[in-house]
């Protein structure tokens, strides 16, 4: 009983300060602390488990083959909507006033899995459609909206907070409450002299 109390209580040890560790590691970042990001024509991503892609995507549109691509994209983080769930990105880019993008989906390797609202340093990238006319173009600057982007809930921190936590501590506890129950009975049974 006291070996299953010990490793019991090892294995909450380390499910409450692993995810502690990684709270200082340079490489991950929380995607709502960041405020803008730049992509560049010629760059690649870096990631941990994703392999390096270029950083600007082109994915169709009339002008994909044709037009002028842009060779800087910045994006500033708007925020999420009431709804909560997809950050909004607001990118511009300097473009051929004959050419503009249309439609934009910022994608970042998420530092745990898919769905780590945590993301890797420099792991983010843009797809975009490159459509001919004047769009929502001022002056050779293109500008547009995002509408979709990957959700970013932190399913891991939810089942070590809601599930493994919480059911470690039940263990524990009844180990505990088993370990003292069975040092005050052999005690007591000491102390009752046998005839």
């Amino acid at each position: 009983m006291k070996c299953v109390c010990r490793t019991w209580m090892l294995l909450l040890c380390i499910l409450t300060v692993s995810p502690l560790c990684r709270a200082d590691d340079p490489q991950r970042v929380l995607i709502d602390s960041i405020s803008a990001l730049s992509f560049a024509e010629g760059l690649y991503t870096k990631g941990r488990r994703e392999r390096p892609r270029p950083q600007l995507e082109c994915i169709g549109g009339s002008a994909e083959k044709g037009g002028e691509h842009p060779h800087l994209v910045r994006c500033v983080n708007r925020g999420r909507p009431s709804s909560g769930q997809d950050i909004q990105w607001e990118c511009e880019a300097l473009m051929d006033k004959n050419v503009y993008i249309d439609y934009i989906v910022v994608h970042c390797e998420g530092f745990s899995g898919p769905t780590d609202k945590f993301i890797v340093r420099d792991s983010c990238y843009l797809e975009y459609k490159l459509e001919f006319g004047q769009g929502r173009s001022a002056g050779g600057m293109t500008t547009v909206d995002s509408r979709e982007q990957r959700q970013n809930g932190n399913s891991e921190h939810f089942f070590l907070t809601r599930v493994l936590l919480p059911l470690g501590l039940v263990v524990a506890i009844a180990c505990l409450f088993n370990v003292r129950r069975f040092v005050s009975g052999s005690r007591h049974r000491a102390a009752v002299p046998v005839i």
